[in-house]
């Protein structure tokens, strides 16, 4: 997007007064950049379009049936999903999180979406005790030896 389209963006979203809301406690208080903001906008204008609702409706909604808009919420994340764009569902899932936690008070239950990073996969060999040691040795620091070691005998 230009920047342009970006601030038209912002603009368009500000009217609400749950964004404004919103971007009190997130942007000001914690000091985002303004990249940040426009990130967390696009997701929040996305789900948006996706649900037909507006920002103010979307809270509203969620204060009357959560598990609707949880539904909705689901299915807007399965569009990335689909797509072959899973860290990008997982922050939109955080920002949606974030937006329904600090405007409606209300917390969102489903379960954010799963990515592969860090999981071992099945049949991954364990690493034998000679590797281990090497990587022992190798540790650059006394709090990474203690996880190996801690890892190794769990």
């Amino acid at each position: 997007m230009k920047v342009r389209e970006l601030r038209e963006l912002a603009e368009r979203l500000e009217v609400f007064q749950s964004v404004k809301d919103w971007k009190l406690e997130i942007y000001t208080k914690r000091s985002k950049s303004d990249h940040t903001l426009i990130g967390y906008y696009r997701y929040l204008n996305g789900f948006w379009r996706f649900s037909g609702l507006n920002p103010d409706e979307m809270v509203e909604a969620a204060k009357k049936d959560l598990k609707s808009v949880e539904k909705q919420i689901n299915r807007y994340l399965a569009t990335y999903i689909d797509r072959g764009k899973l860290r990008a569902s997982v922050y939109a899932f955080r920002v949606l999180q974030s937006f329904f936690k600090h405007v409606a008070d209300v917390r969102v239950k489903t379960l954010p979406p799963q990515t592969d990073k860090g999981i071992v996969q099945e049949g991954t060999p364990i690493p034998t005790e000679e590797e281990f040691q090497k990587m022992l040795q190798y540790a650059p620091s006394l709090r990474d030896r203690f996880l190996l070691v801690f890892l190794r005998q769990s």
